[in-house]
């Protein structure tokens, strides 16, 4: 009696284990939303005013996060944030 023994599994191709190098072109940017809010915040910096002075954004604390660090990137906006914006 011959017994059939079915073929072995096929390797994992090596890429699928080695990370991919991310191109320059595509670091991660700031969301819609954090881009928003920083336009805006540096458009009040810069004295562009809007006719409505009580601007309101609906983030959620992962843009939140996104725009505090872009923000803190730039010193001058975060001086600017910490003393005049509230």
């Amino acid at each position: 009696m011959t017994m059939f023994k079915p073929p072995s599994p096929p390797h994992a191709p090596t890429s699928a284990l080695t990370p991919t190098l991310i191109d320059a072109k595509q670091t991660p940017t700031a969301s819609v939303a954090a881009t928003a809010v920083l336009r805006f915040c540096k458009a009040r910096q810069k004295g562009c005013a809007t006719n409505d002075p009580w601007q309101h954004f609906s983030i959620n604390p992962l843009q939140y996060a996104e725009f505090e660090s872009f923000a803190r990137s730039d010193s001058a906006l975060w001086g600017y944030l910490e003393d005049k914006l509230r």
